[in-house]
């Protein structure tokens, strides 16, 4: 596939630079290097889901795990009584740091588990029930972790599912009213609710807070506008050094040097620059953030196939699942605009790896469609979901050669 080149042209690109700039800086340039080298999951991924027992594999636990994601970010309110429990590593920059109850990665973990309930919903009691729950953890999402980000990644996901899933659409629309009552009747009912930045939650509170990303400061949110225009300062930064040289602008300035001058503490300094975009480009240069762009725009086109393939078969399932990983992928993609999103291994590793799942599973059904055979076993406990997806032809203990693509194309 053509875009599994792109991955090893990139972790070549920056093995290269980093093995360069280690001589002048050491470790710190293999570590500013891992967000390139993590992107080769997306080969581990592929070749997992190549495998159709691995891939049936995974969609079975893919629910398991979300769920399990979601009892942990729900410890978040107790989070102060979890946090001495936790082991504790040395980082990199010299200082502890908790391996549990960080909660970094949690509102992404429940909103994704809020659009899989919405999306696999079929009797109608289940739709309103797992409507309910949905609406529930999109408001504890948003009450209680108070980031500004999740603003801008449910209107990304609601511009999604307006083009792709009408009826999870209408559904998204419903539970911000939900929210948004719930919201205006708590003064009548007396309760006080704070998250994480310790403000009151009322309506007035998110509408400022959601301003605070264009930098506007209103009291008690100074910080978070405060934050705006320091990002800008070092994205300015980034530019005036690209902009300094034809080499810096094409190769980039390299690993091993912080992207910021900003210290979070003495000895301390913050190395990117909150925009995984623009640490791309900084690092890479022009070669290095084409090279990420065109690996993007094919990966887009092949979830784009898959989606039409699913649809051409019936497979409502399989529709379902790619809009599950979409949801996950825009998450990252709105996260990593306000922060080092793709350089945070939790986040890129299965970024990257659910990329590879999702080619494993165009080319399966690429390979049924055109070329007009696919041998399966029978074994119904590991492939009953690809036998409904292949008209539910497999029915005997031995494999079976299936020809699809005419009666496919007459469905469609």
């Amino acid at each position: 596939m053509p875009v599994l080149v792109c991955p090893s042209f990139l972790v070549k690109l920056s093995l290269g630079h980093a093995l360069l700039d280690a001589r002048a800086y050491g470790f710190w340039a293999l570590r500013d290097a891992t967000h390139m080298i993590e992107s080769l999951f997306l080969i581990v991924g592929f070749a997992f889901a190549t495998r159709l027992s691995a891939l049936q594999q995974f969609f079975r636990w893919l629910p398991l795990l979300l769920i399990i994601g979601v009892i942990y970010a729900l410890t978040y309110p107790i989070s102060r009584f979890l946090s001495p429990f936790s082991p504790t590593v040395l980082a990199g920059a010299g200082y502890q740091i908790s391996l549990l109850f960080n909660y970094l990665n949690a509102p992404i973990i429940l909103i994704t588990a809020a659009i899989g309930l919405l999306l696999f919903s079929r009797s109608y009691v289940e739709q309103q029930r797992n409507l309910l729950i949905a609406v529930l953890l999109l408001g504890f999402t948003i009450f209680l972790f108070q980031a500004r980000t999740i603003y801008l990644q449910l209107i990304a996901l609601i511009g999604l599912f307006a083009i792709y899933r009408r009826d999870v659409f209408g559904k998204s629309l419903i539970g911000i009213l939900f929210l948004v009552i719930f919201l205006m009747a708590l003064p009548l009912l007396d309760l006080q609710i704070k998250g994480r930045l310790g403000q009151t939650l009322s309506f007035e509170f998110l509408l400022n807070h959601f301003l605070a990303i264009g930098g506007i400061a209103t009291p008690g949110l100074e910080g978070s506008a405060k934050g705006v225009s320091q990002r800008l300062d070092w994205w300015k930064s980034i530019y005036e050094q690209l902009t300094a040289g034809f080499i810096p602008l094409l190769t980039g300035l390299g690993y091993g040097i912080p992207l910021t001058d900003f210290y979070v503490r003495p000895g301390v300094i913050v190395r990117e620059p909150h925009n995984s975009y623009i640490s791309i480009v900084g690092r890479l240069g022009l070669i290095g953030l084409f090279a990420w762009v065109w690996m993007h725009a094919i990966l887009l086109i092949i979830w784009q196939r898959c989606y039409k393939l699913c649809q051409h078969l019936g497979w409502r399932d399989g529709e379902n699942y790619l809009l599950v990983l979409m949801s996950f992928f825009v998450l990252i993609w709105v996260f990593s605009l306000g922060e080092d999103g793709l350089e945070k291994p939790f986040n890129a590793i299965p970024y990257y790896f659910f990329w590879g799942i999702v080619l494993g599973l165009y080319y399966q059904l690429h390979t049924n469609l055109y070329k007009r055979t696919w041998e399966l076993s029978a074994d119904t406990e590991q492939t009953s979901q690809m036998t409904q997806l292949l008209d539910k032809v497999i029915k005997a203990d031995f494999p079976v050669k299936v020809e699809i693509c005419k009666e496919s194309s007459s469905k469609g």
